[in-house]
This record gives structure tokens, sequence and C-alpha cells, in this order.
């Protein structure tokens, strides 16, 4: 054989839940010198188009840590290591809540995941309505889709999802954040995630995490493990402190 003529395109970054690591997988097509103008559109097929079977659009990597907590005993999953955990919240128009918050340094939150837990087994509109009417009594600017029911659901859990997003707007503030609705139907409850964060456009790798924390919730819940769990304070009907950051708010 002659000389050899390598080529090797489209490297990317795949994430390991088990081992909870990253790593690059890259694909090297190789031929022989005198093969490789023949062969060229071939090897240039093999090493661009492929992909992985189960792949996130956020290819953000990080340590993870999982929720179990008695105060919900049908919610088990996984979220970033960075975020931190809120308070369990009981009795708030028949929901009952808690969330978890992408802060800085500063303690500044760039994103908030609320997960409610409607254990009623209603239309999922009715819930919708619930959780944006705090929004609407506080005078926040609320500019969302309707839901959209989601027929690709990769979680046996999972019996229907729905979605919808849009913008959110505080009174006072220059900045318009994003805001995602996910309505998931669980044997006979509803489970709604909220995200409101960051917009893309003002900075858009916070935006990315955002969304992956919200994905792997989706994807993770009801995971089992033997790994040391949170647990998370209960409050019912308090006051917050006052929030440092915009999107505190919507906690």
């Amino acid at each position: 054989m002659g000389k050899k003529s390598f080529l090797e395109l489209l490297p990317q970054k795949k994430y390991d839940p088990s081992t909870k690591t990253a790593f690059i997988v890259a694909i090297k097509v190789s031929c022989s010198t005198n093969d490789y103008p023949e062969l060229a559109e071939e090897i240039m097929a093999i090493s661009t188009n492929w992909n992985f079977i189960n792949k996130s659009e956020y290819q953000l990597a990080e340590d993870l840590k999982i929720f179990k907590d008695d105060k919900v005993k049908d919610l088990i999953f996984y979220y970033p290591s960075s975020w931190q955990l809120g308070k369990f919240i009981t009795n708030e128009e028949n929901l009952e809540r808690f969330a978890i918050f992408n802060k800085n340094d500063e303690e500044e939150s760039k994103g908030a995941i609320n997960i409610f837990i409607y254990k009623e087994d209603k239309d999922e509109n009715i819930l919708v309505e619930k959780v944006l009417k705090r929004f609407i009594d506080n005078g926040i600017k609320v500019d969302i889709t309707k839901l959209k029911e989601i027929s690709d659901v990769n979680n046996d859990y999972i019996e229907k999802q729905w979605e919808a997003s849009g913008g959110i707007e505080h009174k006072g503030s220059l900045h318009k954040g994003e805001i995602i609705l996910k309505v998931l139907k669980i044997k006979k409850s509803f489970i709604l995630l909220e995200l409101v964060g960051i917009n893309k456009k003002y900075n858009s790798y916070e935006s990315a995490r955002n969304k992956r924390a919200l994905e792997l919730i989706i994807q993770t819940l009801t995971s089992t493990s033997t790994q040391k769990v949170m647990s998370i304070s209960e409050e019912v009907n308090s006051k917050e402190k006052k929030k440092k950051g915009f999107f505190d708010f919507f906690s």
C-alpha cells in the first residue's frame, strides 16, 4: 500500500451520566493515497454524517447530584451540582412546589426552575393557568405560546408531555427573560417544570445551561441511585427574604 491519507472531521462532545464525565468523539477515516481520489466523497460522507443516538442539544458537561425527598416521594431526578436547591412550599393553590437556581459567585440568579406538583388528574391547561396567575397578579408581562403536545418522550415514566415557551418581563426591568413550561403527565398527577432565565441574546452560555438543566430533569425523572441524596427544608406560605437576582423573583 502507498502512503496513507488521513481525514479527521466533526469531533463531538458527549456526556456519560453513569460516570458523570465528558468525552470527545471524533471519526477518523483513512485510505491509501492511491485510492483517495476515488474514495474522497465516501470518506467525507462517513466522517461527517454521524451523530449520537441520544444527544442533548446543549452539550455541557458537569457533575450531577440526585434529588430525592420524602415530601415528594414520586420525584427522583438529577440536576447540575452548581445549581442550588430551594425550599419546599406546600398548600399553595392546591400546588406543591420547590425550585433550583443557577446562581453566579455573587449569588445572583441567571435562571430558576420551579417544579410544581399538581395531584389532581385534570386538564393540563388548568395547571398552566394556576402557575401563570402569580405573574399576572404581580404585574409581570408574560408572552407565551399555547401548550403543544410532544410526541417524542424519551422517558417511560412520563405518559404525556406538553411544552410552551416565550418571553417574560418584570415591571421596571430593562431586560426581557425567557420562560419555558414543560407539563408532564405521570400516573394520576401532573408535574409542571417552569424555567425562567436570562435571554439568549444577553448571555447565550447561561441560557444554554438553564435549558440543559431542564432537559436533565425530564430525562432522569424517577431515576434510582444509591448515591447520597439532597434534602430540602419546608416552608408553608411564608415570605422569602429579598432576592438579589432578577430571576430570583420568580421562585
